[in-house]
């Protein structure tokens, strides 16, 4: 049993967990919610964002001179989807070793407090309030987007290897090696700016395509700066068919991103399209609850599925 309702909800019908463990004492059921189900704010409404800025979340999103962003997609609501199905499968385990189910919980502010990562445990370790780094972090000075003659690439050159590989393979500038300004890591990172306008430069004086050739030669972390288009129809995309088709009755087909899990032995089942407004009532109806169809006809035409043919 899995619900996301506002807080309350589920007592005032009698189906939060309490009320119905004892009939079913093996159901594992999950709660999903901004706040949690208990507390002070339990019965807070919340959405994806308003965690994001609460948290702190939002507070290492942007630029050091700007606002606060949140992240496009809603990418606290999809890790707390992802909680709450592996504390599905805990539980599962749990019912086969135990033999009961239990019920488990995943919250919005939770997950977006733990998604500060490692920035939120530098802060308990050292005090220091991180803030905003852009597309570079702090640590990484060579990390970031930079411009080729004709477009735009994303570096990740984070270690001292892969710095020497950069410089003296593809930039052909192995001073910025030897310079005491640049020769170690935090050298680097004192002079960030300075030696990112350097690389900046000499990236600006040929096209992309030259430089992404000799980075790969290089095996220096390298990608394009791609738009969703761009990205869908990019062959690292295309050559692990994550687009597909689902057949549809009414509209022939609908476009699907393919689930990112693969499994060999278990694989997932082929998707089938959303159902259609009522498509399911009148077996719900007569299969799970035993209707005959004069008692569905009855309903049906006191309007309580809306429209007629909402009864599937």
């Amino acid at each position: 049993m899995v619900e996301n309702f506002s807080g309350g909800v589920m007592k005032k019908f009698g189906l939060d967990y309490a009320s119905v463990a004892e009939t079913n004492p093996r159901l594992i059921y999950c709660s999903i919610s901004a706040y949690g189900r208990k507390g002070d704010f339990a019965l807070r409404p919340g959405f994806d964002p308003i965690t994001q800025a609460e948290s702190g979340f939002m507070s290492l999103n942007g630029f050091p001179d700007g606002e606060p962003v949140r992240t496009g997609p809603p990418i606290v609501d999809m890790a707390t989807g992802m909680s709450a199905c592996n504390a599905i499968l805990l539980a599962l385990i749990a019912r086969d070793r135990l033999g009961r189910g239990q019920q488990v919980e995943v919250a919005l502010i939770d997950t977006a407090v733990s998604m500060t990562g490692f920035y939120g445990m530098a802060y308990l370790i050292n005090g220091n309030n991180p803030g905003r780094f852009g597309n570079s972090p702090n640590g990484s000075p060579t990390v970031g987007v930079y411009r080729a003659s004709d477009g735009p690439l994303y570096m990740a050159c984070a270690n001292d290897r892969l710095y020497r590989r950069l410089v003296t393979d593809v930039l052909e500038r192995p001073d910025l090696v030897t310079d005491p300004e640049f020769a170690h890591r935090k050298a680097r990172s004192a002079n960030k700016e300075k030696l990112r306008g350097i690389i900046a430069s000499v990236f600006a004086s040929d096209t992309l395509e030259h430089w992404m050739a000799k980075m790969k030669k290089a095996n220096i972390p390298v990608g394009y700066l791609r738009t969703v288009e761009e990205g869908f129809n990019a062959p690292e995309v295309r050559d692990r068919h994550r687009l597909s088709k689902i057949a549809h009755p009414t509209a022939g087909s609908v476009p699907n991103i393919e689930s990112p899990v693969g499994m060999s032995l278990t694989p997932t089942v082929d998707p089938v399209a959303a159902p259609l407004l009522g498509q399911h009532t009148g077996e719900v109806l007569s299969k799970t609850l035993g209707y005959d169809d004069r008692r569905i006809a009855a309903l049906a035409e006191a309007g309580a599925f809306g429209k007629a043919g909402n009864t599937g």
